[in-house]
């Protein structure tokens, strides 16, 4: 399952021109949008995304759900974070309540539940993570 909701929560961030246009110089034609990691020939910012935990729900009438939160953030090189808040304001837009087609999946909720903002350093560059962590709530069709 994990498969196609990864696949489903791409398709509805790529999907977004005006996300889209905010990131790095795509790579190989493909937006800065990554699962996981970002290659490191991606120009800043980029988007990566990643499953944190998941947990099946089990009902007395009807079919099980699953409950699953998903880490999707923005990170921009340098001193500010402005590009990254930007960024991570457009993806709330584009995931809040938004309507994927998920294999084999109903899809019930999609909201973000808590926030992501650090700064990270690697020798003298500053990168900044803004972004949210997203649940997932899907019934089993």
């Amino acid at each position: 399952m994990a498969f196609s909701v990864r696949a489903a929560l791409y398709a509805a961030l790529v999907g977004d021109p005006e996300l889209v246009a905010m990131l790095g110089d795509p790579l190989g034609g493909q937006p800065s949008i990554f699962h996981q990691v970002a290659p490191l020939a991606a120009g800043f910012p980029v988007v990566i995304f990643a499953k944190q935990a998941g947990n099946p729900r089990w009902t007395f009438a009807g079919p099980p759900t699953d409950s699953e939160l998903w880490m999707v953030k923005a990170i921009n090189e340098g001193e500010s974070a402005s590009a990254a808040e930007t960024i991570a304001g457009e993806i709330d837009r584009v995931l809040t309540d938004a309507a994927l087609t998920i294999d084999g999946r109903g899809l019930l909720w999609l909201r973000r539940e808590s926030d992501v903002d650090y700064l990270e350093q690697s020798g003298p560059d500053l990168y900044h993570h803004v972004g949210g962590i997203y649940r997932l709530i899907t019934e089993r069709t």
